[in-house]
C-alpha cells in the first residue's frame, strides 16, 4: 500500500502565521511605547511653572509701554479725496478693514487728525512708509 502524500498547505494560510505575528509585535511595541510617554509626559500647568515665570507689574508696565508707545496718525488735508485715503489705509495696514479705514479717515476729517493704528516702532515706521506687511 503506497504512503499517503503529505497535504500541503496553501500559501495563503503560511503566510497568515508571519503577518499576524509581525502586527501583534507592533501593536505591543507601539502600545507600551505610548503607555511610557504617558507615564513621562507632564500636564500643562507643570510646563508653564516650568517655562515661565512671574513678571512683576513694573516689568509688565514697562512691556506694555514699549509695545503700545507708537501711534500712526493719520492728519486731515484738503488734497486727497475720501476714497484714495481709505484705499491706501487698507492697503498699508492689511488688518484693517475697509469701513473700519473709512472711520478713521471721518475721524480725521472731523477733528483734524486721527489714530490709525497703535504698535511698536519698526511696525509703525513701515505703515508710515506706506510698506504692508
Amino acid at each position: 500500500m503506497p504512503m499517503p502524500r503529505p497535504i500541503r498547505k496553501s500559501e495563503s494560510e503560511t503566510a497568515k502565521a508571519p503577518k499576524v505575528f509581525m502586527f501583534l509585535k507592533f501593536f505591543i511595541t507601539h502600545t507600551l511605547l505610548f503607555v511610557y510617554q504617558m507615564m513621562n509626559r507632564d500636564t500643562v500647568k507643570q510646563l508653564k511653572q516650568k517655562t515661565h515665570k512671574k513678571a512683576s507689574p513694573e516689568e509688565k508696565e514697562e512691556r506694555e509701554n514699549e509695545v503700545n508707545s507708537w501711534r500712526v496718525i493719520l492728519y486731515n488735508d484738503d488734497i486727497h479725496n475720501f476714497m484714495y485715503v481709505t484705499e491706501s489705509i487698507s492697503k498699508c495696514v492689511p488688518q484693517l478693514p475697509l469701513a473700519v479705514a473709512h472711520l478713521i479717515t471721518l475721524e480725521a476729517h472731523k477733528n483734524g487728525q486721527a489714530e490709525i493704528i497703535r504698535t511698536w516702532k519698526d511696525k509703525a515706521e513701515l505703515y508710515c512708509r506706506g510698506n504692508k506687511l
